[in-house]
């Protein structure tokens, strides 16, 4: 089932954890069930065991404090669909406000 962001709550579904891709990138182990996210042409997906091509992701620091997502697999950014409460996708050719997202510390 691909990542959904929610606005109002953010539970273990919606909560990934940043860890080492390698080579300066960035892989998402998602809380709910400590697999990888990966690059999918449905959206992206927690299910990997293992980095790989598909689950690195560039990490860029946007001036107004959000982070933005990179993959390193189709060179394309992270993006919410659907007013911010779409599937997550790797779609967007250009940083615009549905591919802006906040590091939470926990």
């Amino acid at each position: 089932m691909p990542l959904v962001p929610n606005p109002d709550t953010a539970g273990d579904r919606e909560q990934c954890v940043l860890a080492d891709g390698g080579g300066g990138t960035v892989a998402l182990r998602s809380r709910a069930n400590q697999r990888f996210v990966d690059v999918t042409a449905s959206g992206l997906l927690p299910d990997q065991d293992s980095v790989t091509a598909a689950t690195r992701f560039s990490l860029v620091r946007n001036s107004d404090g959000t982070v933005s997502l990179r993959a390193a697999s189709n060179s394309r950014y992270v993006t919410a669909g659907s007013a911010g409460t779409g599937d997550l996708k790797a779609t967007a050719k250009k940083i615009g406000a549905g591919a802006k997202f906040n590091l939470v510390a926990k």
